[in-house]
C-alpha cells in the first residue's frame, strides 16, 4: 500500500462555499412591487426564530440640504435615550413657521419593516438555489399584515407546510406635482399552501445584521444635524485645516474651528420610504379581505427639495 493512497480528493465544492461565505459580500436580493403590479409571496422565519421580521426606526434627511444622505437612528425609539433629531423636529413644529413644519414633516422618524420572503412566482435562482429576497415596507402594511397573523383562524402563517401566501398589490392613486401616491394592498390566501421552496429556509439573511443600528451620541447627533459630521461616517466634512484643530463648513457657509472627538464609523443602512396612513378595501376573490397602505412612493422628491428648504431651516429667506 502506497504511502499516499489514502489521499483524499480536494474538495473544490467547500472552496466555492468559502468564496460565497467569506468573499466579497454577496449581493443582497430585494423584492419590489412596482405600481399596477402584485406579488405572490411567503413570509420566512428560521424554525427556532420568534419573528418574522425586525423593525428601524429612523429619521430622514439630515443633515438639511445635504443631497441624498442615510436615514438615521432615532436614539429614543432604539435605545430609549435622549434624541438630538427628535428635539429640533419638535422645535421644528412649534417654531409656527409653515416651511420649517414642513421641514419636520419630513424629518420625522418613521419605521420600517424587513422581513425574509420568497416569490411563489420565481422561487429559484439561475444556480437552483432557493431565491430568498428581502422585503422592505411600511410600519402601515405591517399593521395590515400582522392582523392576518393575530387572527387564530389562520394559525402560523409562516410554517412551511400549513402556512398561507399573501399578495401584495401596487397601485398608484394620485400624482401630485413630482410626487406619485402608491397604494399597497395585501390579501392572505384562502387555503393553506405548502412553502414552494422548503429549502429556502436554510438561505436566509440576517435581518439584524443587513440591517444594524448605530447609536449616535447627542453631541454627535447635533453636529451631524449642523453638517459638521458625516452622516454615515462620524467623520468632520469638508475639513480646510491642519494640525489638532478643524476647520469645517457648515452648510449655512460659516465655518466651525474645533478638535473633533474620535467616532466610530458608522454602518451605511439603506433608505426606506416614509410610510402614509392605509386604506381598507373589500374584496370578492379568492384572496378575501384587502388591506392596504397608501404612500408617498417618492423619498428621493422629499431630498431634492431640502437644498431648496435649507436657508429657511437656518432662518434665511
Amino acid at each position: 500500500m502506497g504511502k499516499y493512497d489514502d489521499f483524499i480528493s480536494l474538495d473544490l465544492g467547500e472552496m466555492q462555499s468559502d468564496e460565497r461565505q467569506f468573499g466579497k459580500r454577496k449581493r443582497i436580493e430585494r423584492l419590489k412591487v412596482p405600481a399596477g403590479e402584485a406579488k405572490v409571496i411567503r413570509f420566512l422565519r428560521g424554525p427556532r426564530d420568534p419573528k418574522f421580521y425586525i423593525v428601524r426606526k429612523q429619521h430622514w434627511g439630515i443633515p438639511i440640504g445635504m443631497g441624498n444622505t442615510p436615514p438615521l437612528p432615532c436614539n429614543y425609539s432604539h435605545f430609549e435615550e435622549p434624541c438630538y433629531f427628535c428635539q429640533e423636529v419638535n422645535d421644528y413644529y412649534n417654531s409656527g413657521d409653515p416651511r420649517k413644519q414642513d421641514l419636520a414633516r419630513r424629518m420625522k422618524a418613521s419605521a420600517s419593516v424587513m422581513s425574509n420572503v420568497i416569490d411563489s412566482d420565481d422561487p429559484y435562482n439561475e444556480d437552483g438555489t432557493p431565491k430568498v429576497q428581502i422585503y422592505q415596507y411600511s410600519w402601515r402594511l405591517f399593521s395590515d399584515i400582522r392582523s392576518y397573523f393575530q387572527n387564530p383562524e389562520y394559525g402560523d402563517l409562516t410554517h412551511p407546510l400549513t402556512g398561507r401566501n399573501f399578495k401584495i398589490s401596487a397601485s398608484v392613486t394620485s400624482n401630485t406635482g413630482d410626487r406619485a401616491w402608491t397604494r399597497y394592498d395585501v390579501q392572505v390566501g384562502a387555503s393553506p399552501k405548502e412553502l414552494v421552496a422548503p429549502e429556502a429556509l436554510d438561505h436566509l439573511y440576517d435581518l439584524d445584521a443587513e440591517f444594524p443600528v448605530k447609536q449616535w451620541s447627542f453631541d454627535q447627533q447635533e453636529q451631524i444635524f449642523e453638517g459638521i459630521l458625516d452622516p454615515r461616517t462620524g467623520a468632520p466634512q469638508m475639513a480646510i485645516g491642519g494640525g489638532n484643530t478643524t476647520e469645517t463648513k457648515r452648510i449655512d457657509g460659516s465655518v466651525a474651528k474645533e478638535t473633533p472627538p474620535a467616532v466610530e464609523k458608522a454602518a451605511e443602512v439603506d433608505e426606506f420610504k416614509a410610510p402614509e396612513d392605509p386604506k381598507v378595501i373589500e374584496s370578492e376573490d379568492e384572496w378575501g379581505e384587502v388591506l392596504s397602505d397608501s404612500s408617498d412612493g417618492s423619498q428621493d422628491d422629499v431630498l431634492n427639495k431640502l437644498e431648496e428648504l435649507k436657508k429657511i431651516a437656518k432662518g434665511g429667506k
